[in-house]
């Protein structure tokens, strides 16, 4: 609000517009009450804390007497998977016949990890 000859103008004269209005009380925003800064950190903060949502813990396989998570044993047996499928190719001489060899085997590492990902967390049996 302004005052002109001691007297009391609303915003919208100096080109404010009103948030709203109530019966004896008109509210607005001016540019000290936003914060472009403000804005961007709180916008960072909540994007912070929805990507630790699923930080509640990951599934973990009792091996050796040791706990270890599950993705790191469906990383091991994807990486086997796919050296004992390309020696598997080299031995029987498909190696000479499929095209894309690093793909195939890339292919078929992630299928193997995620087959025992999914018996290991329970979506499979």
């Amino acid at each position: 609000m302004a005052t002109a000859g001691g007297r009391t103008l609303p915003a919208e004269s100096l080109g404010q517009p009103a948030l709203w209005t109530t019966r004896n009380t008109r509210c607005y925003i001016t540019a000290t009450e936003f914060d472009p800064n403000s804005m961007a950190r709180s916008l960072a903060l909540v994007a912070l804390a929805a990507s630790l949502y699923g930080c509640a813990g990951a599934p973990s396989i009792a091996l050796f007497g040791a706990y270890f998570p599950l993705w790191l044993l469906s990383a091991l047996a994807g990486i086997a998977g796919a050296v004992v499928s390309y020696r598997i190719f080299v031995a029987t001489g498909w190696a000479e016949v499929v095209r894309a060899q690093l793909l195939v085997n890339t292919a078929i590492g992630v299928i193997l990890a995620e087959i025992v990902w999914l018996l290991g967390s329970g979506h499979i049996l």
